[in-house]
């Protein structure tokens, strides 16, 4: 049905829970799993450091580790006084045209773990890496409240499958 286990871990929980034996546990557990290997990924031991300084090691990090998925992510990452990666925050929407995030929650993690930078990522499956009038808006908001509590963006980055929007680049987020 699927074809193989990396189709599986991307289904969706509705068509995992019609195949038999496969019910509303498993199918949570399965769509878990993607998250759980990417978080694997990012807090492994092996010594790597991602230095997340820049936009273009921005890009190159999140297309070497994160796939695009078949509905919306936002991913908050959280960095170090010297832009490495300690800890990643993922927010998934219900389709590949949204994704919605507390801010409050967020500010919240971000304070308490006393983050010195952020990248922020989020993916358009729908293939459009323009920033909506929302995605634009909510970032101007996001760079304000970091800005309040003493956090620096790197960049908010967009991505598809082939390409990237980055906000720093196109001057819209200003720090």
């Amino acid at each position: 049905r699927f074809g193989c286990f990396s189709k599986v871990i991307d289904a969706d929980i509705n068509d995992l829970k019609k195949v038999k034996g496969v019910g509303e546990n498993a199918a949570l557990f399965i769509t878990s799993l993607k998250q759980a290997f990417e978080y694997y990924k990012v807090n492994k031991n092996d010594n790597t450091i991602y230095d997340l300084s820049s936009t273009i090691k921005c890009v190159q990090y999140f297309r070497e580790n994160h796939s695009i998925e078949n509905v919306e992510k936002f991913y908050v990452f959280c960095l170090t006084k010297s832009c490495d990666i300690f800890k990643m925050l993922t927010f998934s929407g219900e389709d590949a045209l949204n994704v919605s995030c507390d801010a409050r929650e967020l500010v919240q993690i971000i304070s308490n773990e006393k983050v010195n930078y952020v990248f922020i990522a989020h993916t358009h499956p729908n293939g459009s890496i323009n920033p909506s009038k929302e995605d634009v808006l909510a970032t101007k908001r996001l760079l304000e409240i970091c800005r309040t509590i003493g956090v620096g963006i790197v960049d908010h980055i967009i991505f598809n499958e082939l390409d990237y929007f980055s906000f720093k680049s196109n001057q819209i987020l200003l720090t």
